[in-house]
């Protein structure tokens, strides 16, 4: 938890230059989960249109600090609860291709009536983006994978996700 706590500090830290100019951005994608148990099964998640919220900005020419985000709830019958995913983390462009490579670690949060649950992860991504007719608007391909830490205490087995998502950002400032 501290390790985020300095991620965000030293986000706040940086030049005001590096501040102005924000992509947002929304991603659909398919995830694979292969959970770390013996005889689980995997779990294959389709989300269209938009499960994934991208907040993002340039810090040089060649890097950009973006956080993925998702906010859900799910009920049946008298059940329901909360899934909060937050995923910072730092895209290094190769060149000037549109090719990037993205190191990332984060959270996420699993809250019922009773209880809730942390588990962290941490992955790398690799991607393409391209402006679309050289306007504020962006397209983007990425394939991912992020390692979930199990929790013993808490009964959360580890698992493996990868995912390819696509999605369209705009840069507003």
């Amino acid at each position: 938890m501290r390790a985020f706590a300095a991620i965000l500090a030293g986000l706040f830290a940086l030049p005001v230059g590096a501040q102005a100019q924000l992509e947002l951005g929304f991603d659909a994608g398919v995830y694979v989960e292969a959970i770390d148990v013996t005889d689980a099964d995997n779990v294959t998640t389709v989300s269209i249109p938009v499960p994934m919220a991208r907040v993002g900005f340039m810090a040089t020419d060649m890097i950009s600090v973006e956080v993925l985000a998702t906010l859900q709830r799910f009920s049946s019958g008298d059940s329901s609860f909360t899934e909060l995913m937050f995923l910072p983390g730092v895209n290094v462009a190769i060149g000037e291709s549109g090719l990037y490579v993205r190191g990332e670690g984060g959270f996420l949060r699993l809250s019922d009536e009773d209880d809730s649950e942390t588990q962290y992860a941490a992955g790398l991504a690799a991607g393409f983006k391209q402006a679309i007719d050289d306007g504020p608007a962006s397209v983007r391909v990425e394939a991912a994978y992020d390692k979930w830490f199990e929790d013993e205490e808490a009964f959360i087995p580890g698992s493996d996700e990868f995912r390819i998502l696509v999605g369209l950002s705009v840069l507003i400032g």
